[in-house]
């Protein structure tokens, strides 16, 4: 291949030089590559960044909704997904909105019987979606303790420079 039928990024084309902000800004790159991601890698990149900017304490889920930096959604396509993140979005607050392709109740992924998922990602498709609103609510909660899991048996993740973090503070209890 020759890469003459191959598309190009639109700053790599000659005559369009790429703009500064979106070449040195790395926030900017993360929500042009979101959908290729991991969902978890993903997720902790969000969750680092806001720690970052607004001191967030750790992950907890007993956090108010209204302080939570991430909140998840579930893409209410039928169609057959290729990645475990659709979309990604920051709103007026400054909290990260996933919208991901597994675990919901609407959209392919969904227990629901199918004509009831046809007219919700039909509302979808047009922006009214009072259901599906209702229903990312409880998709949220799924996605987020899907999440919590993931990190717990992750050591890497919760490891913490000088063993400050919980599962540290257990090993040194045990060896004494």
């Amino acid at each position: 291949m020759d890469g003459k039928n191959r598309a190009a990024s639109s700053y790599l084309s000659p005559g369009n030089p790429p703009a500064d902000k979106e070449q040195n800004d790395p926030l900017a790159q993360v929500f042009h590559n979101a959908c290729s991601y991991n969902f978890f890698a993903m997720a902790e990149l969000l969750h680092r960044l806001a720690k970052g900017e607004k001191g967030t304490p750790e992950l907890s889920l007993r956090d108010d909704p209204a302080q939570e930096t991430l909140r998840f959604s579930a893409d209410a396509s039928l169609a057959f997904p290729c990645s475990d993140i659709s979309a990604l979005k920051r709103d007026t607050s400054g909290a990260f909105r996933m919208t991901t392709t597994f675990m919901g109740l609407q959209g392919s992924q969904s227990p629901l019987p199918g004509y009831y998922l046809d007219h919700l990602a039909w509302k979808a498709v047009h922006e009214q979606s009072p259901v599906g609103d209702f229903l990312d609510m409880f998709s949220h909660r799924l996605t987020q303790f899907v999440w919590h899991i993931w990190r717990k048996y992750r050591y890497h993740i919760s490891f913490r420079n000088g063993g400050v973090d919980a599962f540290s503070q257990r090993m040194y209890s045990l060896v004494g």
